[in-house]
């Protein structure tokens, strides 16, 4: 019987130290399995949701990419077209500043041409009249029978020319 004692005791003490190691890996082991496995679930939740919002800052980033880009392209019309109109408005402006070059070159012109008549007229008129002076007078020498009356009034005419 004292084997079977004995070997009751060894079983006896191996199922306490099973027991025990059981209890001591439920109370400590266990529940540092539990909190790691627990932290590693909330790390991988946490970086799913990360994911997640990258996903839509990414989407958003792309969205926001394209509407610069749409922005961009409307601006650049827009600057194509106002840098037309203002290469327009040059070419309207020296267009104008030419025609009115050329009124001004029109009217120095006409201006020169007016003041070489009357200088013309200034250096040839006075002889002319002298001569048609002196021959009115011959002509009213010549034909006394012309009215006295007229001919004073056309020397009076000629001589105010004169």
């Amino acid at each position: 019987m004292k084997i079977s004692i004995d070997q009751f005791f060894k079983v006896l003490n191996l199922t306490v130290s099973i027991g025990l190691a059981i209890y001591l890996i439920k109370r400590y082991v266990l529940v540092r399995i539990k909190n790691m496995i627990f932290q590693e679930k909330q790390t991988i939740s946490d970086l799913k949701n990360q994911h997640v919002q990258l996903k839509e800052s990414c989407q958003k980033i792309s969205e926001q990419i394209e509407r610069d880009a749409k922005d961009f392209a409307e601006l650049r019309k827009k600057f194509e077209i106002w840098h037309e109109k203002i290469k327009e408005q040059e070419m309207q402006e020296q267009n104008l500043c030419m025609q009115r070059q050329q009124k001004i070159e029109n009217s120095m012109l006409q201006k020169m041409n007016y003041l070489q008549r009357q200088k013309f007229m200034a250096s040839q008129v006075p002889a002319l009249l002298s001569d048609a002076l002196q021959a009115l007078q011959k002509k009213f020498d010549a034909d006394k029978s012309l009215g006295k009356k007229y001919q004073t009034k056309l020397l009076d005419v000629v001589r105010k020319l004169h």
